[in-house]
């Protein structure tokens, strides 16, 4: 049944008025349109201090200050922000696979990075695999890794008078080792865990053969303001200058 005439001018003067005429402000919105008001929240809440913040900035300047070649031993499968790190500050060295090639010089000055593994391997699983890295002097992806990575044993650092090239064959020799009961498994030695847990089982050879070229690894310390240096000949804590409680 059609509506009456007069019902519906009303109910179209409202619908109109509604639309059109919006009600007056409140005097609440209009202190808070004023501009002398303050801002009002919610807001978050600002992130607390790092605990481990002294500490970083102590092995920051250790490892910026250390002789020779600094380098980066990473296990990508710790945590995906390492890859995003380093793919955000330092380029892919173009090193060739095949060892009948001759490497190209190599660019001490550049930071650089290279999976451990090659072929197939590195298509399917570099993304969890070993990194290795060229830290110069300068670089920012140093400050980038010790800054959110230290403490979370993403992996360690060292020093050494090797190539990139060099030290990438080294290493590869590495990857795949035999077990006591005569497995062939994947050695991580890119995780400072298993690499303890390894360095406590190794003969003295062993440690020798896997850290030759190495002078000096630096991996993060259980005893507050140290960290541990691992070479060939053992290992000992360096204490850092800063205070820590």
């Amino acid at each position: 049944m059609a509506q009456p005439l007069s019902k519906l001018q009303s109910e179209t003067s409202m619908m109109s008025t509604t639309g059109n005429h919006p009600p007056p402000p409140t005097p609440q919105a209009n202190e808070a349109q004023r501009s002398d008001s303050p801002p009002r929240g919610p807001w978050k809440d600002e992130a607390p201090p790092d605990p481990l913040g002294p500490i970083k900035a102590d092995v920051l300047e250790h490892l910026q200050g250390v002789e020779g070649t600094l380098y980066g031993l990473f296990d990508a499968a710790r945590d995906p922000r390492i890859l995003e790190l380093i793919h955000e500050h330092a380029a892919i060295a173009d090193l060739p696979e095949d060892r009948r090639v001759p490497p190209p010089p190599d660019r001490t000055h550049e930071c650089e990075c290279i999976s451990l593994y090659i072929g197939r391997i590195r298509e399917q699983m570099a993304h969890v695999g070993p990194w290795l890295v060229r830290l110069p002097k300068g670089c920012p992806l140093l400050p980038a890794l010790v800054n959110e990575g230290w403490g979370k044993a993403w992996g360690y650092y060292l020093t050494s008078d090797r190539t990139l090239y060099e030290l990438r064959k080294h290493f590869r020799r590495f990857l795949l080792v035999t077990i006591p009961d005569g497995r062939i498994v994947w050695f991580r030695f890119a995780d400072p865990s298993v690499a303890a847990i390894a360095f406590d089982c190794f003969e003295d050879r062993q440690r020798r053969e896997l850290l030759e070229p190495v002078r000096c690894a630096f991996v993060e310390s259980r005893e507050p303001g140290c960290i541990t240096c691992v070479s060939s000949d053992g290992s000992d804590l360096i204490e850092l200058d800063g205070e820590f409680s």
